[in-house]
C-alpha cells in the first residue's frame, strides 16, 4: 500500500485528539480546525468541571498544537519529536501549549491503527529551552519527550495542565535568578508521575517542577524544572542478619541503576537493581568500635547471603571469590583486636573518632605497624635519631597522633609515655639546663611535649602531667619559669585547637602553683602577667568575666604605664574586649613584637574580638 498524503495525516491526527476529547462524561470539547490553523497552535480544548458544559461549569482553556506523523511501527510509552525555537516562543508568549504526535500506522490490511502521545509545555520548561537557545544560537530546533496518552486520560491531562499553568504566571518565571534566595521548603511537582500506575510508576523518567515557598505570599514560586537523578534518605536502622542485630546510621541513594547504602562511612554495599550481585567496600577507618562492629557485619552478609532490607530478606549469589573476602575481613578484624588491646593500654577509647589525613597514608598501614611496634617489639623499621638513647617520640595516626616512650634498656621497648611506671621512672632524670650559663633546675618530663603533642595526642593522661608539677617550683628560678610559661600557653593553645576544657584545667592549676612559689611577688610584673592569664582562661570558660575580674584588670592598667608596659596593655583591653584600645595598643607595638604576639593565646581573643559585629 503507498504512503498517506500530509493532508490525510492532519486530518487523521485531529481526528484521533477529537475522539479522545469527545468521550462520554469526559468534560472537554475540542475546538481544533484542518486546514487553515492559527500561528502556532491549531485550536484549543475547552475544559468544564464536569460533563454538564455549562457556562457556569467552565474551568478553562487549553490551547493545543496538533502533528500527525506516518510511521511504520507504533512507538512504545515515549517518543520524540523536534520543535524549532519560533514555535517555542510562540507558546511561551501564550503561557504554554499541549503538545501531540499522533502516530498512524497503515497495516496489509488496510486497517489504520493510531496512538496518541502528549507533552505538557509550560512556561518554565519552555523558559528553559529558549535560555538554552540563546547560549546556542546555531542550534535550530530542540528534541522534545512526548508520553504516550494511553497511561493516563485526556481529560486528566488537560486538567492537570491548567493546575500547574496557574502557578506558572510569565511575571515570577521571567524573575530576575540572580537575586533569587533560597527557601526555608521546596515542593516538587510533575504532571505525568503516578505511584499507583504501574506504567506511570517510575520516579526516574518524569519531569518535575520544582518550587520554592514563597511564606511572605503564601505563593508556589516556579524555580527549575529537571529530572531526579538520584533519591538520598538517612535514617538509623537496625538489621538482625544471622541472629545478631546491629545498628547503623544509613545513608541510602536510589537511582535507575542501583541501591547504594552508606554506613556511616565505613562500609558501602550496593546492590545493582534485578541482580542477586551485592558489591561492597570497605571505606574509612572512622573509629575502632565502627570497624568492629561493621566488620562483623560484612561477614555474617557474605557467609548468609541475606541481607533484611525494609524488613525483607533477600538473597544473593555466592561469587567465586567470596572465600578470599571473608578471609580478608577475618585478618583485618584479627588487627582491630590488636589495635584494641593497644588502645586500652594507652587509655584511649574505642570511639574515638579518627580521619584519613593525607591520601598516600593509610590508616589501616598506621595502625597495623603501630601494633607491631607496641604489642610485638617489632621495632627495626622503626625510625629513631638514637637506639642507645631513651626518648619520647610522636606517631600519627591519621588526624590524630599517641606519644610513645622508647626505652632502651628494657625488653618491653615501646610503652605509653604517660603510664604512671614511665613517669616515675622519667621524672627523675628530667632537668632543664641553660647551656650558657649552665643553670639547671628539675622539671616535668611533659614540658617538652611541642603544640601539636599537645592537642592531637590520643593517649595524654591530664592526671599523670598536673601530677608531675607537684614535686618541684615550676617558678622558682627563670629558667624555670620561661619553660613553665611556655607550656601553660601552649595548654590553652590546644584549647583553641580542640576545644577541650581538659587543656585549660592543666594551664589553671599550673598557674596556682606561681601564688605558692617563693618567688611570688605581690603587685609585681610577673604577678600582673599570671593574672592576664588566669583570666583569659576563665573568659575561655564561661564567655564571660566577673565585675570583680574586670575591676582588677583596670587596676592593671593604672598600676603599669602604657608606654613602658604597652603589651600589658594590649592583652587587658582585649580581656575588657576594648575593641578600639586593643587595636590601637597592638599597632603601637614594634613588629617584631606584634608577629611573636600571634603565637601567644592572647591573640585568638583579639582576632575574635575584631571579627564581633562586622
Amino acid at each position: 500500500m503507498g504512503k498517506l498524503n500530509s493532508n490525510q495525516i492532519e486530518r487523521l491526527a485531529v481526528d484521533a485528539v477529537k475522539t479522545e476529547s469527545n468521550r462520554p462524561y469526559s468534560g472537554l470539547v475540542a475546538d481544533i480546525k484542518e486546514g487553515d490553523k492559527g500561528v502556532s497552535f491549531d485550536g484549543d480544548i475547552t475544559v468544564f468541571i464536569d460533563h454538564t458544559e455549562k457556562v457556569e461549569a467552565f474551568l478553562g482553556k487549553v490551547q493545543v498544537q496538533i502533528k500527525g506523523k506516518e510511521v511504520s511501527r507504533l512507538s512504545g510509552n515515549t517518543r520524540t519529536f523536534p520543535l524549532s525555537l519560533k514555535h517555542i516562543k510562540n507558546y511561551y508568549k501564550q503561557s504554554g501549549v499541549l503538545f501531540f504526535v499522533v502516530e498512524l500506522n497503515l497495516d496489509n490490511s488496510g486497517n489504520m491503527n493510531s496512538k496518541i502521545f502528549y507533552k505538557q509545555l509550560l512556561p518554565q520548561e519552555l523558559s528553559n529551552i529558549i535560555r538554552l537557545y540563546d547560549q546556542k544560537k546555531k542550534q535550530g530546533s530542540k528534541s522534545i519527550e512526548l508520553r504516550a496518552m494511553e497511561e493516563s486520560d485526556l481529560r486528566t491531562i488537560c486538567v492537570r495542565f491548567l493546575n500547574e499553568q496557574q502557578k506558572q504566571p510569565l511575571n515570577l518565571v521571567e524573575r530576575d535568578r540572580s537575586n533569587s534566595i533560597p527557601y526555608q521548603e521546596y515542593e516538587l511537582r510533575s504532571l505525568t508521575f503516578n505511584p499507583d500506575n504501574h506504567s506511570t510508576s517510575n520516579v526516574y523518567e518524569h519531569d518535575f517542577f520544582l518550587y520554592g515557598k514563597d511564606e511572605t505570599y503564601n505563593i508556589l514560586v516556579p524555580l527549575q524544572l529537571g529530572r531526579i537523578q538520584k533519591i538520598g534518605a538517612q535514617n538509623q536502622e537496625i538489621l538482625t542478619v544471622s541472629g545478631d542485630t546491629y545498628q547503623f546510621n544509613v545513608k541510602t541513594t536510589e537511582d535507575e541503576e542501583c541501591i547504594t547504602r552508606n554506613f556511616e562511612d565505613t562500609l558501602i554495599l550496593t546492590h545493582k537493581r534485578g541482580t542477586k550481585k551485592l558489591t561492597f567496600n570497605l571505606t574509612n577507618f572512622k573509629s575502632l568500635t565502627l570497624q568492629l562492629k561493621t566488620l562483623k557485619f560484612m561477614k555474617s552478609i557474605l557467609l548468609s547471603l541475606e541481607v533484611p532490607w525494609d524488613g525483607e530478606k533477600r538473597g544473593f549469589v555466592n561469587g567465586s571469590d567470596i572465600e578470599e573476602y571473608v578471609k580478608n575481613i577475618d585478618e583485618r578484624y584479627k588487627l582491630m583486636l590488636d589495635v584494641q588491646k593497644v588502645f586500652i593500654d594507652l587509655n584511649i577509647p574505642e570511639d574515638t573518632l579518627i580521619e584519613q589525613r593525607e591520601q598516600n597514608e593509610d590508616i589501616f598501614d598506621q595502625l597495623k605497624y603501630l601494633v607491631d611496634f607496641y604489642l610485638y617489639n617489632k621495632i627495626e623499621k622503626l625510625n629513631l635519631p638514637n637506639r642507645h638513647a631513651s626518648t619520647f617520640f610522636n606517631y600519627k595516626i591519621g588526624n590524630k597522633m599517641v606519644v610513645l616512650y622508647y626505652c632502651h634498656t628494657k625488653k618491653k621497648k615501646i610503652v605509653n609515655l604517660f603510664a604512671k611506671e614511665v613517669f616515675n621512672e622519667i621524672f627523675s632524670t628530667t632537668v632543664i639546663t641553660n647551656n650558657i650559663t649552665k643553670e639547671s633546675a628539675p622539671h616535668s618530663p611533659y614540658v617538652l611535649l611541642d603544640l601539636e603533642s599537645l592537642a592531637y595526642s590520643l593517649n595524654i593522661n591530664f592526671d599523670i602531667v598536673k601530677e608531675s608539677f607537684n614535686h618541684f617550683d615550676p617558678f622558682f628560678i627563670e629558667l624555670a619559669s620561661e619553660v613553665t610559661n611556655r607550656f601553660y600557653l601552649n595548654c590553652i593553645r590546644a584549647f583553641d585547637l580542640t576545644n577541650k576544657v581538659d587543656y585549660l584545667d592543666v594551664a589553671e592549676f599550673v598557674l596556682k602553683k606561681y601564688h605558692e612559689s617563693a618567688t611570688y611577688k605581690p603587685k609585681s610584673l610577673e604577678e600582673a602577667i599570671v593574672t592576664i592569664n588566669e583570666m583569659q582562661i576563665r573568659e575561655r570558660k564561661t564567655n564571660k568575666l566577673s565585675e570583680s575580674d574586670l575591676a582588677l584588670l583596670i587596676d592593671l592598667k593604672f598600676q603599669f604605664d602604657f608606654i613602658n608596659y604597652t603589651s600589658l596593655h594590649f592583652s587587658v583591653n582585649v580581656l575588657l574586649k576594648n575593641k578600639q584600645e586593643a587595636n590601637y595598643s597592638y599597632k603601637k607595638l614594634e613588629k617584631n613584637v606584634q608577629d611573636s604576639f600571634r603565637e601567644y593565646p592572647i591573640y585568638y581573643l583579639y582576632d575574635q574580638l575584631l571579627k564581633e559585629n562586622d
